[in-house]
């Protein structure tokens, strides 16, 4: 039984219920907290008769305490009961306390209420589709004004918190940041830290899209709160979105790092879907070092593990990621299956960034393929989304690969304008990697002019960039085109060097689509000699 003021530790195993009873009067409130310790949990109040009075769930891997509140209707002993909601869950423990017990006052009615419409939100959250995303906003939203009718700062933030997240995974990222922002404040306030870590993180990520140098601050900040409350699975998804923004940065070792703590992390505190984004997230990694079979493998293990727990937006997430892997590999049309399966599956679950990403990748594919117009109509189709998602690597990406379409088609004055807009923000962004693509675009248009002298020396600056950045497909690529140029104006003393090192980076990162026309370009070289 509990008592106030009281926590009794409990053990939660696969296919039992643990119970506790509590003992109230007619008119009476107790409020009641579950520390989960990462376990995603269903919780029942149950009255005296039998009664179902209250029913909640948390997410895999949460460490906030879980409140649940009651006004007793009737004497007697109300049952409080704890499940796994996940039966493959191994054991784990659990606290339970009673931290309050007393007469109702007219204030807890509105606190009742406020908890019951945001987990009712959080469930429709976990359903993940684009129509439960909203009704969990709306949700979210009748709840915020009861909390601040009774002045609970801690659980106004969370609540903003939670809804930014529901805004996010519908690609509605100006939203989203705003329920950040305004969360933050409210956490300091109430002395929230874990609330304080997790607003910090998300506006950290909202921030990567335009300043990633900017957002590992913000990250940095939320580690050392996360660390301090502790909270394992907030540290663990932190390190994560370090691991993101070093990807981008071009610097996949240090990314490696943070993916690795992330996943360690995710496995201690049972966070499944939290474990299998950190893998994706390796692979990402393994991918950027040219260890594309190991990014396949990693890539593999999860995507049973996604469909499994129905999770669509993860599932259309791995698939593109083995998709892009594929690429590397040189398997086009296994690619090219992945991407048409994971579309759908964005679009289904309101994902406008997954859809973006894909449609980027399918773009670039297409292109690969030799069908320049197909990639064109493709790429056009993401700039309006990257533009309502306010990402700005992805918008410089797209129209670096809108550029190379038109070259492709034999428009070059399209691709230079459009590799020159993209130029712009990946100067503004300090996108190294980025800016490298766009100069080698620019040399290629150039050559396709014919002013080699140009287009050489576009080549000279692009590939410090992307040595710098890491990006070894890239250099390799650059390198290709430079031997061209020289092996069109007769400098054959020049060209096989610049071919033997286009080889040998295609060799590293097993792009077998990219060796082989690299072999092709190398042969055509001692050829002219």
């Amino acid at each position: 039984m509990l008592q106030p003021g009281n926590s009794v530790r409990a053990d939660l195993r696969s296919g039992q219920i643990t119970s506790f009873e509590i003992r109230a009067n007619a008119g009476e409130y107790f409020r009641a907290l579950v520390r989960p310790n990462g376990a995603q949990i269903n919780i029942r109040v149950s009255a005296p008769s039998g009664a179902p009075v209250a029913t909640l769930m948390n997410a895999a891997g949460e460490q906030r305490p879980l409140p649940i509140s009651v006004i007793a209707q009737e004497k007697g002993a109300y049952r409080l009961e704890v499940t796994l909601a996940d039966p493959d869950t191994p054991a784990r423990d659990f606290e339970c306390s009673l931290v309050e017990l007393r007469e109702a006052k007219p204030g807890d009615e509105i606190r009742i209420a406020a908890e019951k419409a945001f987990n009712d939100g959080k469930h429709l959250q976990s359903e993940g589709s684009k129509e439960s995303l909203n009704q969990a906003i709306a949700k979210f939203e009748a709840a915020l004004p009861q909390w601040r009718a009774i002045g609970d700062q801690a659980e106004e933030g969370h609540t903003l918190d939670t809804m930014g997240d529901a805004y996010w995974s519908l690609g509605q990222g100006a939203k989203a940041n705003d329920c950040y922002k305004k969360a933050l404040p409210l956490a300091k306030a109430a002395g929230d830290q874990a609330g304080e870590a997790s607003a910090l993180s998300n506006i950290g990520v909202a921030t990567s899209l335009r300043e990633p140098k900017k957002a590992l601050e913000f990250f940095e900040e939320s580690l050392r709160l996360s660390r301090a409350v502790p909270d394992r699975n907030l540290e663990a998804t932190t390190l994560n979105n370090v691991g993101s923004i070093y990807v981008l940065l071009g610097e996949p070792r240090k990314a490696q790092e943070y993916a690795l703590q992330a996943r360690e992390l995710k496995r201690e505190v049972g966070d499944r879907q939290g474990e299998m984004t950190a893998l994706a997230n390796l692979a990402t990694v393994y991918a950027a070092l040219g260890e594309t079979h190991q990014a396949v493998e990693v890539l593999s293990e999860t995507l049973p593990l996604r469909r499994k727990l129905h999770d669509q937006r993860g599932e259309a997430n791995t698939l593109l990621n083995m998709a892009t892997a594929d690429v590397q590999l040189g398997e086009l049309d296994t690619a090219l299956g992945l991407f048409r399966e994971s579309l759908p599956l964005s679009r289904a679950v309101g994902d406008r960034r997954g859809e973006a990403r894909t449609l980027a990748n399918l773009g670039a594919l297409y292109m690969a393929l030799g069908t320049p117009q197909e990639a064109l109509t493709t790429l056009q189709q993401v700039l309006p989304i990257s533009h309502e998602l306010s990402d700005r690597h992805l918008e410089e990406s797209v129209l670096t690969n809108i550029a190379r379409s038109y070259l492709q088609l034999g428009e070059a004055q399209h691709a230079l304008d459009y590799s020159t807009q993209a130029l712009a923000i990946q100067k503004q962004i300090s996108d190294q990697r980025g800016e490298g693509h766009a100069l080698g675009t620019i040399g290629r248009v150039y050559a396709f002019m014919g002013e080699s002298e140009k287009a050489l020396e576009l080549y000279q600056r692009a590939l410090p960039l992307l040595h710098s950045s890491n990006d070894r497909a890239g250099e390799a690529d650059v390198l290709e085109t430079t031997s061209e140029l020289y092996l069109e104006s007769g400098d054959l003393k020049a060209a096989p060097p610049v071919c033997e090192r286009a080889l040998a980076l295609c060799r590293e990162v097993d792009d077998k689509r990219r060796l082989a026309v690299a072999q092709v370009s190398i042969g055509s070289v001692y050829l002219a000699r």
